[in-house]
């Protein structure tokens, strides 16, 4: 069931080839990423697409995901946001939990270069 989506998307843009899903936690698209480039590498595909959200501070998921970071001592406790958001500084005492997404296209330099495009990364 969890792959439904990945497989509509893929028909949806036509794309062929691997399809799957990564359920990694906080590691999912680090995962996802490095899956692509072993992939691209061993020239199972070219071009793959990236697609990674997550939402651990829905109102179904906040307290079971909240507490667990609660008994770890990982999540701020504090009520206002300008004091429990202060990732770099001295006084932080926790992390916020939120929701986050992210899409990319990774492909070989030399398809890139065929489009022609200018690449972000390499």
């Amino acid at each position: 069931l969890l792959v439904m989506a990945n497989a509509q998307l893929a028909e949806l843009v036509k794309a062929r080839g691997p399809n799957l899903h990564i359920n990694a936690a906080c590691a999912g698209t680090t995962a996802a990423i490095a899956l692509a480039q072993d992939w691209m590498r061993a020239g199972r595909c070219r071009r793959v697409v990236v697609i990674s959200a997550d939402n651990p501070s829905s109102e179904h998921l906040m307290g079971w995901v909240g507490i667990g970071f609660l008994a770890l001592g990982a999540a701020s406790i504090k009520p206002e946001v300008a004091e429990a958001a202060l990732p770099f500084d001295k006084r932080r005492n926790g992390m916020l939990l939120g929701a986050g997404a992210v899409g990319m296209v990774l492909e070989l330099e030399t398809i890139c270069i065929e489009r022609p495009a200018r690449p972000l990364a390499m």
